[in-house]
């Protein structure tokens, strides 16, 4: 799964022009939280079909993609963030992931793992 998740990675970083270490700057918020930055996160989510066309959080997907002993914690953040609001794809999934990451910040150890 690794092998798989750094596949992405990689694909998604060169996508949006960006780099390792500044994507990993902005997850742990000690960069700003640029375009390129919400893109990454937009194609991640894209490329293992997290969303739909429409850019909605697709849960059954997302339940198939972690853990299951995971399973109830996202479940609790999708009843509580469901898929946020925004301008575009890219901010659709950004302001997602950051209703994610303030009611668990441990989500964010997902995201760094396929970073690595």
């Amino acid at each position: 799964m690794k092998k798989q998740a750094l596949k992405f990675h990689n694909y998604c970083t060169k996508k949006v022009d960006s780099n390792t270490e500044y994507l990993l700057a902005a997850l742990y918020n000690n960069a700003e939280h640029t375009e390129p930055y919400k893109c990454y996160l937009q194609c991640i989510f894209d490329t293992l079909g997290l969303v739909d066309s429409d850019n909605q959080v697709n849960l059954e997907k997302l339940l198939n993609f972690t853990p299951t002993e995971i399973h109830e914690h996202i479940l609790e953040l999708h009843r509580a963030c469901d898929t946020q609001p925004g301008k575009d794809s890219c901010d659709i999934v950004y302001t997602t992931s950051q209703c994610y990451y303030e009611l668990k910040p441990a989500a964010r150890g997902y995201l760094e793992y396929m970073m690595h």
